[in-house]
């Protein structure tokens, strides 16, 4: 695939394209050309391994590691490609998965001023998407998954192959849309892997249900909750924290952005100790 078709594919802007193409540039220098070869082989070892090849590769070559690391995850992401011919998938759900790319990178510009992927934080979760275990099809992106516990209620044992449910960042939750992508992985997962039945399981902080003491049944999120059964319910501020109020690490709460109603409502609720978490949930 060349390399622009699948930058405009999976969404990158200007800011993304200019630093892959300024390091492709390099391709060619003896140094850079070896180890960039010996790339591959380190991934293969697995996520600590690679890491810390990157952070010397970056350092020996005088580059940014999210911004190699970036640029060489859109090398993986071209063979992975391959993968999706062999398979017959299409490209739109392939370039859908790949979005997780800019995404990731938004999230690291906005954290700490470098467009690019941080390693220690996304390196296992990007695995999945090139390593065909998550696929975005629709609204949402579904993980091939051992199921972590029994869900007597829907047959399903520890250990058996379930769809974990994953909403990217900076999607809209409109009911059509998440049904129309549910219905549409049942189609997908019957087609490539042979599941007659799709379990769904999600485990998020969407889920916990503390939000449903104000926010209105017609809202998005209590929709989206109420397609599951709740399983487990856990307190957890660290990860309510993360995604309500990203990039406000080491803030106390009374430094915290309310903004908006939900904000306002977690930190009322953090001060008063009340439960804020995640939910697990399952769903046909």
């Amino acid at each position: 695939m060349e390399h622009l078709r699948l930058l405009d594919g999976a969404g990158f802007g200007e800011e993304g394209k200019k630093i892959f193409f300024d390091i492709h540039s390099r391709k060619g220098e003896p140094s850079f050309k070896e180890k960039l070869a010996k790339a591959e082989e380190e991934y293969k070892k697995g996520d600590e391994a690679f890491g810390e090849y990157i952070e010397g590769f970056a350092s020996e070559e005088k580059l940014l590691p999210q911004q190699l690391t970036l640029y060489i995850y859109i090398l993986f992401a071209e063979k992975t490609y391959e993968e999706y011919q062999k398979r017959g998938i299409s490209d739109k759900i392939y370039f859908d998965t790949m979005k997780v790319f800019p995404t990731v990178s938004d999230v690291e510009k906005a954290r700490c001023g470098v467009y690019g992927i941080a390693q220690k934080v996304y390196r296992s979760w990007v695995r999945k998407n090139l390593d065909c275990i998550i696929y975005r099809i629709g609204l949402l992106e579904f993980e091939l998954k051992e199921c972590p516990i029994e869900i007597s209620e829907h047959g399903v044992s520890v250990g058996d192959t379930v769809l974990s449910v994953h909403i990217p960042r900076n999607t809209g939750l409109r009911e059509e849309d998440a049904e129309s992508s549910y219905a549409a992985a049942r189609e997908f997962f019957k087609k490539y892997y042979g599941m007659e039945k799709c379990i769904f399981i999600c485990q998020s902080w969407l889920l916990h249900p503390w939000m449903q003491d104000f926010m209105k049944e017609e809202s998005n999120i209590i929709k989206f909750q109420k397609k599951y059964s709740l399983v487990q319910v856990e307190t957890n501020y660290e990860v309510a924290r993360n995604w309500i109020f990203p990039h406000c690490e080491g803030k106390g709460l009374d430094e915290l952005p309310c903004d908006t109603s939900l904000r306002r409502k977690a930190i009322e609720y953090m001060k008063k100790g009340l439960p804020v978490g995640t939910g697990f949930g399952v769903r046909l």
